[in-house]
């Protein structure tokens, strides 16, 4: 007897003669087919060769896969979760780096504000140039004048460590772009490469992780690349506002110098004033004592002799801080001179 071939009509269903669990006896072909498929299916949909398309759920589904898998021996299986360990921490890497690189360019976008900001704050501080006899408080004590003193001091420091920082930056930029553009030449080679192999075959549970280790490597260089990229796109645009800034941190770091300047001034004419008032009570109190006993006569003049001491070893020090002003204003201006 002749077998015909089966011809497929509107409504009907090919079938194969493999016995099923259904009532008719027989599995569809195609639902064979898809179920063999849809693993690779899957799979491929997950690692296409565009970047970003692998996340992390794939790496995890393989991971389960690994573990689940009995055929493995363990030293292979601890390899295959090395390697997909490391494939999550690319994946990780790509995420850090679109972030970066998404900064950057708000950053080329905001560029003008910032410095409209700084231009601000130069021109506020113009205007506001106060008197120097307002600077210090009304009826402020010695311990008043020094720790406002100490805290000017310390705002100084951070003002001009912001500022060598800036100096810095602006001095190594032809460094930094050169060293920029030579990693985009770097990894524009690996992409290339990784892109040659991106035809990993995917049959086995190995091949499957070998290229979720391709692509997820590929994803990172590429977001690499975009951060380099958006690194020297935003070089401009960093260059102005960090000119702004430094022209702010200049004004900032001048009305300080002036206010250090003003307390230490009134300080040295406190410690001057209370010197004089010490000296003044101690001769009077020699004075009366000179005929009375001589013990309170010695005890007089070892006070004036201790506050004759006080005032030189205060006006030294008054000396060595004005030198020291000095030296730092004098190195700053060395160090703006010199870029």
């Amino acid at each position: 007897m002749r077998r015909h071939r089966q011809r497929a009509t509107p409504g009907s269903t090919l079938t194969s003669p493999e016995k099923s669990s259904g009532g008719d006896g027989y599995r569809p072909r195609w639902l064979l087919l898809l179920l063999l498929l849809l693993p690779q299916l899957a799979w491929s949909q997950a690692t296409a060769t565009d970047p970003g398309t692998l996340k992390q759920r794939a790496i995890d589904e393989l991971i389960a896969q690994v573990e689940a898998e009995a055929g493995l021996e363990d030293q292979s299986r601890e390899e295959l979760l090395s390697q997909l360990k490391t494939a999550g921490g690319q994946l990780n890497a790509e995420s850090a780096f679109l972030a970066e690189a998404a900064e950057l360019n708000a950053l080329i976008d905001s560029a003008g504000e910032k410095v409209n900001e700084f231009q601000r704050l130069v021109e506020e501080a113009r205007k506001a140039d106060p008197d120097a006899d307002s600077l210090i408080p009304e009826n402020a004590s010695l311990s008043d004048i020094e720790s406002q003193t100490s805290l000017l001091m310390a705002k100084r420091r951070t003002l001009a460590e912001r500022r060598s920082e800036l100096l810095e930056q602006m001095d190594s930029l032809p460094e930094r772009t050169t060293a920029t553009r030579e990693e985009l030449s770097d990894l524009q080679g690996r992409i290339d490469a990784a892109d040659s192999t991106a035809d990993i075959p995917s049959e086995t549970l190995e091949q499957r992780v070998a290229r979720a280790g391709n692509q997820a490597d590929l994803q990172a260089w590429e977001a690499e690349k975009k951060l380099l990229e958006m690194k020297i796109l935003s070089e401009p645009a960093r260059d102005r506002v960090a000119s702004a800034e430094r022209a702010w941190l200049n004004r900032a770091l001048a009305d300080v110098d002036l206010e250090i300047e003003t307390l230490v001034a009134a300080a040295r004419n406190l410690r001057a004033d209370a010197n004089t008032l010490q000296l003044e009570t101690t001769t009077a109190l020699e004075e009366k004592l000179e005929s009375d006993d001589p013990v309170l006569r010695e005890f007089a003049s070892n006070n004036r002799s201790l506050a004759e001491r006080l005032q030189t070893t205060a006006s030294d020090m008054e000396f060595a801080l004005q030198q020291a002003t000095d030296l730092q204003a004098e190195l700053d201006y060395i160090e703006q001179d010199s870029h």
